[in-house]
């Protein structure tokens, strides 16, 4: 199956609860103190039965999505911002240079 009727490969769901400890009804002040600056998003992937995607390019696919939106700094947030407001300007080997920048990927 193609296009809109595609079927998914890895489903990836953020369980982003712990961002807002008031809505865990926490019973003390330490606690909720505790949770609110840890600011923690639980990142869950599911492969499908029938994925043709291993489980390590699944692992990396998950990696560089938590890199380029959370831990990897400006720079690799810029492209995902470049890509969201004008994606037919975006250059891909923008972040195919990136990708190869990465410690331990590419050159």
């Amino acid at each position: 199956m193609h296009k809109e009727n595609a079927q998914p490969h890895l489903v990836i769901t953020h369980y982003a609860d712990l961002l807002n400890p008031s809505s865990l009804n926490v019973s003390t002040e330490i606690e909720s103190t505790h949770l609110e600056n840890k600011k923690i998003v639980l990142m869950i992937g599911e492969l499908a039965e029938k994925s043709s995607i291993s489980l390590a390019d699944a692992q990396t696919l998950m990696y560089q999505l938590q890199l380029y939106y959370v831990t990897g700094g400006d720079e690799k947030f810029s492209l995902v911002e470049k890509f969201y407001r004008d994606p037919s300007g975006f250059q891909y080997q923008w972040l195919i240079d990136e990708i190869g920048n990465i410690k331990g990927i590419g050159k």
